[in-house]
């Protein structure tokens, strides 16, 4: 634990000061399993290939991450603020993002089951090629989200 609370106070100095102190975090290609990290500023890190397993990270700042190709298995990222996320080919299931910030997050060929959007911020959230089963989409359904989605199920 000490090694991540290091980590992470690296990192906020990072960004702070807009890089020129701290380091900026990466877990790119990490595996993360029943960890809780709630709170923290973490705004761009790069967390391609990444699996999260069982993590909680209620309330974090992750805005300008990338999740490219990484795996999110029964996490909570509830009130969790993640505006302008790169999540291409990312595999979330069992992932709740309960009043989470979801805007202008792009997903690309991602696979969505069992997730829980439905008091996410999805406001300019893009979803490409996606596959989903069984998600909680808000309701009303944003209107960009409707060519993809019908009453909260799966086109």
């Amino acid at each position: 634990q000490q090694d991540w609370d290091e980590r992470l106070r690296g990192h906020l100095a990072w960004v702070k000061s807009g890089g020129a102190e701290g380091r900026l975090l990466s877990l790119t290609k990490v595996t993360l399993a029943d960890i809780t990290i709630t709170g923290a500023v973490l705004d761009g890190i790069d967390c391609s290939g990444a699996e999260f397993y069982r993590c909680d990270l209620t309330a974090v700042q992750m805005n300008g991450c990338r999740f490219a190709q990484a795996s999110l298995q029964d996490c909570i990222f509830d009130k969790a603020e993640l505006v302008d996320t790169i999540c291409n080919q990312t595999v979330v299931r069992g992932t709740s993002f309960v009043g989470a910030n979801l805007r202008g997050s792009y997903w690309r060929g991602a696979n969505l089951r069992r997730v829980d959007l439905a008091t996410s911020l999805l406001e300019g959230a893009q979803f490409e090629d996606c596959q989903f089963d069984r998600v909680i989409w808000p309701s009303p359904i944003p209107d960009h989200l409707a060519a993809i989605i019908d009453n909260g199920v799966n086109r």
